[in-house]
């Protein structure tokens, strides 16, 4: 396992290490944490982990239709198979990178969003409610 740290002002290090922890135990091959910037509509990246070694270098999310939904339900989301899924506007990107699943989790201040963890997975999986809960 390896992180990746970026310049922030926001102090979430220790948060982010805690969830890498558990990233194993979702069986993930790679993290990111994306801050969110309300003004603009844009992700910039913080931190990332990475399972093993690799020049990953995976592209922003969107403030598209999957952002839309985790600000209305406020839940995470999983994409269970990259290729097919119309939400995820770069899905055959990410198929091509050899990712098949991505989990998005929304983090909140309060109401206001600040950003995203997301994980991904080599192989397509869904995740049981547990699951989820670990991940939120």
């Amino acid at each position: 396992m390896r992180c990746i740290g970026y310049k922030s002002s926001l102090c979430i290090e220790g948060a982010f290490d805690l969830a890498a922890g558990k990233l194993e135990h979702l069986q993930a091959g790679g993290a990111s944490l994306w801050l969110y910037d309300a003004k603009a509509e844009t992700f910039g990246l913080h931190t990332a982990w990475e399972a093993a070694p690799n020049d990953f270098h995976e592209p922003p999310p969107r403030a598209g239709a999957l952002w839309q939904e985790m600000l209305r339900t406020r839940r995470p989301i999983v994409v269970e198979d990259v290729g097919p899924d119309s939400r995820l506007a770069d899905g055959d990107w990410w198929a091509a990178q050899g990712t098949r699943t991505v989990v998005l989790i929304p983090m909140l201040l309060g109401d206001e969003p600040t950003g995203l963890f997301r994980v991904r997975t080599a192989e397509p999986r869904g995740y049981r409610m547990e699951e989820m809960d670990l991940a939120q």
